[in-house]
C-alpha cells in the first residue's frame, strides 16, 4: 500500500512551470486542463486502490478479528470508497499497528 501513494505522488499531475501563455486568457486554459488532469489522475488512482485493496484489506480485518484482534475504528478507516493518499496511509500504519497485536 505505501508503494501504492509513492507512485501515486511520484506520477501525480503537476501543474505547468514554465508557462508559454501570453495571455490570461491561455494561463487560465493552462490551469483548467491542469486541473482536469489532476481530477482524472485521482479519481483513476482511487479506482485502482478500490480494485487493488479494498477486498484483500476488508479479508484481513475479518482474519483478525477471527483471531481475536480488537481491529476498533479499522474498517470505517480502511473501507472507505473514496479515498485520498493520506487515508491509504492512515490504513497502512493501522494495520501495521493491528498486526502487532496478532497471537502468536
Amino acid at each position: 500500500m505505501l508503494k501504492f501513494v509513492t507512485d501515486w505522488h511520484k506520477n501525480e499531475p503537476q501543474p505547468a512551470t514554465d508557462s508559454r501563455a501570453s495571455t490570461s486568457e491561455e494561463t487560465h486554459r493552462e490551469f483548467l486542463e491542469y486541473i482536469e488532469q489532476s481530477r482524472t489522475y485521482q479519481e483513476d488512482r482511487m479506482g485502482e486502490y478500490r480494485a487493488r485493496f479494498l477486498i484483500p484489506v476488508g479479508e484481513i480485518l475479518e482474519e483478525m478479528k477471527a483471531r481475536g484482534v480488537d481491529i476498533g475504528n479499522a474498517e470505517s478507516r480502511c473501507l472507505r470508497p473514496v479515498v485520498v493518499v493520506s487515508e491509504i496511509q492512515d490504513c497502512a500504519a493501522k494495520l501495521g499497528a493491528l498486526s502487532d497485536k496478532l497471537p502468536e
